[in-house]
């Protein structure tokens, strides 16, 4: 496993780019790629061969080639990352004439050896013209930058807003003093190579052709960025995971990044620059750990690329080829001073730092650090590891601090949303209490438990005469006459029905009279208790009804069917007469006479089978018949009616199975299912199915006809429902059929059940059990 460390800048994205899109493990490379709040980290553990590769910036790379270090210490170039268009940013614009030049003021930079940092010192040279201000620089993590910058003792920083998307916010000194103007023999003009991808010495001297790899498949990772289309941004930034990586960073702001490469021609990723630029910021610095300036031919040495440019360049598809690491090292290199740390007590001025900054700690500074030099004494460098590691404890402490806020937020928005709901639910139950108390139906609630009566409405109360709190003594026992409701299955609390309907029961008034009504008893989950509201209806207003609608039937059923006797007596003395069937158009006009006689017999029976049905009165024979040869007989008598359209009758029908019942009845449901098919199917087909299984009978009959609309499919079996269109007009029908069906199904105790679809047809099946 090869570990690579970048920072949680987004200047290090080719980076994560080869390790999203899988350019790493296609030449074979197990990656373990991890962040870092900061560049020391990183520095630190390069160099001690903790990790193998990682994103340094492009002048500490520099400063390290000058000191005198072993092989596996020393560092190994690799290729440039990225480059920043550098401007000065500040809270305000300012006049040199504001600034008071004996104030030391803070500079935050990701690095006291970066670009930032010199671009900057050239910037305050060039724009302050007499004396200067003092100026310190603080290695900061990005995410604490914009809270330094904010603050009255900062006077400002560089940095490029691509990779500082908030510097956005601030105040841009370019249009004043824009320093990289100056830099004309730039590589790529106004830009400076900012990172820089580095070997450790222990991995190179390993693994040069995991090197070599490693990057080959950076290099494709910026060829990929510099060529993605607009569409691949939006799913880049989708797929992406930035909380991994770059936690600190928005959507928004990682498609602005990607975009701006795209559209700048010098590019913001690349792997070649030119380092003339570099030396024009640093040409008058004077490196005190080195204790020499730094010329421009020893950076040219140094950033020399042409080696491992010329090996990469090399197409994926050619054998690998490995370029050999030379000793990246100046040509003259520095070792620090020999000190006699046993003499002048290093290690107890360490001791003593160490303490102090324990106790600051302890007193609640978390920002409190060891003093450090530029020197490479091993005290100097043991504080230095010891202020990564507090950076490192105070970064996770940030990180958790915003975590905090956000849950802290976020716990406030679920209040503000909760005391929402609670207002909305204050109104729904107002609401339902004044719908409850004005409703035009008698109404109680009853707990399913005991059966007492919790509340009742207006209408209820005045029907039966009783007050608020004669109600609340009694239980629906008391209230419900010859029904012990609350002992009965339908106020268990097991019981899973949510409807139940109870017709001609009674109630008790308070004088003390009975009042016949209806009763619909509804469930209602109320946690943690159930409950059942109750609706009481009168239904002396129902029963006259039927009582109207039956003695109606009854009478016209009787009315009708004198005369029909008659007609059919005549016609039958007509239809025996040979002389007047002699006569072609006497024979067609009989058979018209015969159809229509057939059909008015058939809807007067219709209507008397309702009237046999609800007086229940009438004594049939029950008997064991097949049910095949009903359904042939019912067959034939109507084959004059599918004669008239263009319409396929077939019947698949299995003799020898018996059912118990009555035969006029069963004969009764296939007529109607049968001619309903006939009347509702234009042309097309209509088919009769009688099958069987180990349990169960089932007739079928299906048809291609108009079909039943969706919405009308629950009313189908009401009495005299027809549906309302101008075919159904025509056709005619009563609106018993389906009805006479339904109450003869469940007398057999068969089931009925039907699918249609609007213009396609319907199928009517009748399971009997055997």
């Amino acid at each position: 496993m090869i570990k690579i460390m970048i920072t949680d800048r987004i200047s290090s994205l080719p980076i994560a780019i080869a390790e999203k899109k899988g350019f790493f493990e296609e030449l074979g490379l197990d990656i373990d790629l991890r962040s870092c709040i900061d560049y020391k980290g990183i520095f630190s553990l390069l160099e001690s061969g903790r990790i193998d590769a990682g994103e340094l910036p492009t002048l500490l790379y520099v400063h390290d080639c000058f000191l005198k270090k072993s092989k596996v210490k020393r560092l190994y170039k690799g290729l440039y990352l990225s480059h920043s268009k550098l401007s000065f940013y500040s809270r305000n614009f300012f006049e040199p004439s504001d600034i008071l030049v004996n104030k030391t003021f803070t500079i935050p930079v990701p690095s006291e050896l970066s670009i930032e940092r010199f671009f900057t010192e050239k910037f305050v040279e060039n724009f302050f013209p007499g004396k200067m201000p003092k100026l310190r620089f603080v290695e900061l993590p990005y995410y604490l930058m914009e809270n330094q910058l904010r603050k009255a003792t900062t006077l400002g920083m560089s940095g490029d807003s691509n990779f500082y998307p908030f510097l956005n916010k601030f105040q841009n000194f370019e249009d004043v003093e824009n320093t990289s103007n100056s830099y004309e023999n730039n590589s790529i003009p106004g830009s400076f190579a900012n990172t820089l991808f580095v070997f450790g010495g222990q991995f190179v001297s390993k693994f040069p052709n995991e090197s070599d790899k490693i990057l080959r498949a950076i290099r494709k990772a910026i060829k990929y960025l510099n060529e993605i289309s607009k569409n691949e941004i939006d799913e880049l930034s989708t797929d992406f995971n930035l909380n991994h990586f770059y936690p600190s960073y928005r959507i928004g702001e990682f498609k602005q990044i990607l975009l701006a490469n795209k559209l700048d021609k010098s590019r913001i990723f690349s792997v070649k620059g030119n380092s003339n630029n570099i030396h024009s910021l640093i040409q008058d610095f004077f490196f005190r750990t080195i204790k020499k300036q730094i010329s421009l031919e020893e950076i040219n040495g140094i950033l020399q690329f042409d080696e491992i440019w010329q090996a990469i360049d090399n197409t994926d598809s050619s054998p690998v080829r490995t370029f050999s690491f030379k000793n990246p090292g100046a040509d003259y290199q520095y070792s620090p001073t020999l000190v006699n740390y046993r003499k002048q007590n290093y290690t107890r001025h360490l001791i003593t730092d160490a303490i102090s900054i324990s106790l600051d700690i302890l007193e609640g500074n978390i920002h409190s650090r060891l003093n450090v030099d530029e020197t490479l004494r091993i005290d100097n460098r043991v504080k230095i590891h010891i202020n990564n590691m507090l950076d490192y404890w105070n970064a996770e402490i940030f990180k958790l601090n915003e975590r905090i806020i956000e849950l802290e937020n976020f716990n406030s928005i679920l209040e503000i949303k909760l005391d929402r709901s609670s207002v909305n639910l204050q109104y729904s139950e107002e609401r339902y209490r004044y719908l409850f108390e004005f409703s035009r139906e008698a109404l109680i609630i009853v707990d399913a438990d005991s059966g007492a009566l919790l509340e009742s409405n207006l209408q209820f109360r005045l029907m039966s005469g009783y007050s608020r709190m004669d109600l609340s003594r009694m239980k629906i026992d008391d209230l419900v006459g010859g029904q012990k409701l609350s002992t009965s299955l339908y106020f268990k609390n097991e019981r899973s029905d949510s409807m139940l309907h109870i017709p001609d029961g009674e109630i008790i008034l308070r004088d003390g009279n009975r009042l016949g009504v209806d009763i619909s008893i509804n469930s209602m989950l109320v946690s943690p208790k159930k409950r059942y509201q109750i609706i009481i209806k009168d239904n002396r207003e129902r029963i006259e009804s039927e009582r109207a609608k039956h003695e109606f039937i009854s009478n016209i059923s009787h009315e009708l069917r004198s005369p029909m006797t008659n007609i059919r007596g005549y016609f039958e003395l007509l239809s025996n007469d040979s002389l007047i069937r002699s006569k072609p158009e006497n024979s067609e006009m009989l058979s018209i006479i015969d159809k229509n006689i057939k059909r008015l017999s058939f809807l007067i029976e219709n209507l008397l089978k309702i009237e046999r049905n609800q007086d229940e009165s009438e004594a049939e024979s029950m008997e064991e018949f097949d049910p095949a040869i009903v359904i042939e007989d019912v067959m034939h008598m109507n084959s004059h009616l599918s004669n008239e359209k263009d319409i396929s009758i077939t019947a698949d029908l299995e003799r020898g199975h018996l059912i118990k019942g009555i035969r006029f009845e069963f004969s009764q449901i296939v007529s109607n299912l049968y001619i309903n098919a006939i009347k509702y199917t234009e042309h097309g087909f209509v088919k009769l199915s009688l099958k069987s299984d180990n349990k169960w009978i089932r007739f079928t009959v299906t048809d291609s006809g108009y079909g039943i609309p969706d919405k009308f499919k629950s009313s189908v079996f009401d009495r005299f429902f027809r549906i309302p269109s101008e075919s159904n007009r025509k056709i005619g029908g009563t609106g018993l059929g389906l009805s006479i069906v339904k109450s003869l199904v469940e007398k057999m105790g068969a089931e009925l059940k039907f699918q249609s679809e609007e213009g396609k047809g319907s199928s009517f099946e009748v399971e009997i059990q055997k």
